[in-house]
């Protein structure tokens, strides 16, 4: 393990990490709570509605755009809505710093205002960029590749000097995510995720058996979710495999507010995570790229055409007005859980636009 990555996760001032380790006890994923049992989760509930729901959306105001040398694989917001993450086939990763990005924007006709610096680039993987992911207390980001490796970074430091530490899975990774403070899961090309402590990168912790190559994979408070093309598994706390939707040519998937949204090429199904037995709704017109919209007061994806079609929390279709440089044949579309905002790709660039509601 990197000494600087230990500094960083484990300061001076980072009392529970501290006293976790004088105890020669680190807390991971298996013991962070088995407090709800599974059965609590399948139990049978009536439905939710959500009140308040607007029927209606203004429009799609754009405000920033990004641009990679090749086209992009990815986008993703990070927990909180601080930045925004993107890689590609120009095997780099950005990121860029949202409220910053957004002032500029706002301050661009004013001759006086100095644009500040939103925008910075990490490089050093052999292949393409398929992920990556914001430790969810430190500025400690993680990027995982095509080349098989994981490279940690600091985002304290200055581009030059951000690099930390890299390590090989052996095979490639496609997708990445925190599971706590102190633990990473890692979905790479074969039927398997690999969970690791960050004190120790030479060998996982465990290790999960999928039942098909999982494509993306996220943590949420019960677990870990995996898609692969024929549905989404959640892995329980013991690392065990509890339920599996099943949906032919599965696309991706999100989970907000306590409900899971699943995209196939036969539409789109968000279901209750505490009742996977029949879905709440039904999106037809979703057929890939779905994601929720701050905290699941929309949903939005894609259409066959590749256009991008809004629904709200109670599975309802809105309308709006797009003022965006394109509006069909995107590549994806990902929304923004923490405030009404979204990003769509086309080719080698990202545009993040803002939802306005009508008053």
């Amino acid at each position: 393990m990197d000494k600087t990555i230990y500094d960083m996760i484990f300061t001076q001032g980072d009392l529970l990490s501290a006293g976790a380790m004088l105890n020669n006890h680190i807390p991971n994923f298996t013991e962070l709570s088995i407090q709800k049992s599974i059965q609590q989760l399948q139990t049978t509930i009536p439905p939710p509605h959500f009140s308040n729901v607007p029927p209606q959306v203004g429009d799609f105001d754009q405000y920033y755009e990004n641009k990679h040398k090749f086209p992009i694989n990815f986008v993703r917001f990070t927990a909180g809505g601080r930045y925004i993450l993107s890689g590609g086939k120009d095997n780099c990763l950005k990121l860029v710093e949202l409220q910053k990005a957004k002032q500029d924007h706002k301050n661009s006709r004013d001759t006086q205002y100095q644009q500040s610096r939103c925008r910075h680039t990490f490089y050093g993987h052999s292949a393409e960029v398929f992920d990556a992911a914001v430790h969810p207390t430190h500025d400690l980001l993680v990027s995982v590749s095509l080349d098989s490796d994981a490279r940690f970074f600091d985002l304290r430091a200055n581009e030059a000097d951000a690099f930390l530490h890299s390590f090989s899975l052996g095979r490639a990774i496609q997708s990445v995510d925190f599971l706590s403070q102190n633990q990473l899961v890692f979905a790479a090309n074969n039927e398997s995720i690999y969970i690791y402590d960050i004190q120790n990168l030479q060998n996982f912790s465990y290790v999960v058996k999928m039942p098909e190559i999982t494509t993306k994979t996220r943590s949420f408070v019960n677990g870990i979710s995996c898609l692969h093309q024929n549905g989404v598994s959640l892995v329980d706390q013991r690392c065990q495999v509890y339920s599996t939707i099943k949906l032919n040519n599965s696309t991706d998937f999100v989970i907000q507010n306590s409900q899971l949204a699943v995209s196939s090429l036969d539409g789109t199904s968000v279901y209750d995570l505490r009742n996977l037995n029949q879905p709440l709704h039904k999106l037809p017109s979703i057929i890939r790229s779905v994601s929720g919209i701050q905290n699941a007061q929309f949903w939005i994806g894609l259409d066959t055409s590749k256009s991008i079609k809004l629904f709200n929390a109670n599975g309802n279709p809105v309308n709006y007005t797009a003022r965006l440089n394109k509006s069909y044949n995107l590549e994806s579309v990902q929304g923004n859980e923490n405030e009404l905002s979204f990003c769509y790709i086309f080719d080698k660039t990202y545009t993040v636009a803002d939802v306005k509601l009508h008053k």
